[in-house]
């Protein structure tokens, strides 16, 4: 059975770009343009792992991934932070909020691929 995959961000060639790379290798992807249709999409599907992007609309990036954490059906399931900020503190970020990895805007396709590889192993 393939891997599940949810993608947020807002940007929809962004969505387009990371759902070809991610299908490509093998992984099913959903996606949602909001943190609000994210959160039903993780509760809905149980992926095995959520790329979600900082700045996004109506439940942003820390929010969605402390909803997440505090449920006790979804707390396993890992949330990479996606983002184009220039944060120099994305580690603490990270660690603060429970997210257990982020990719920086612009990425390298393989690196992507990789880091979503090696949380749905």
């Amino acid at each position: 059975m393939k891997k599940k995959v949810l993608m947020i961000d807002d940007e929809q060639a962004q969505v387009t770009v990371v759902r070809m790379r991610l299908e490509t290798a093998g992984f099913d992807v959903i996606s949602a343009l909001d943190g609000e249709e994210g959160l039903r999409l993780v509760a809905e599907h149980r992926p095995d792992v959520v790329i979600v992007d900082l700045m996004i609309p109506k439940v942003d990036g820390i929010e969605f991934c402390k909803t997440v954490k505090n449920d006790p059906k979804l707390k396993h399931i890992p949330v990479v932070l996606f983002t184009a900020s220039a944060c120099k503190d994305l580690e603490e970020l990270c660690q603060a909020y429970g997210f257990s990895a982020y990719l920086t805007k612009p990425y390298e396709a393989d690196v992507l691929v990789d880091l979503v590889k090696s949380m749905t192993k």
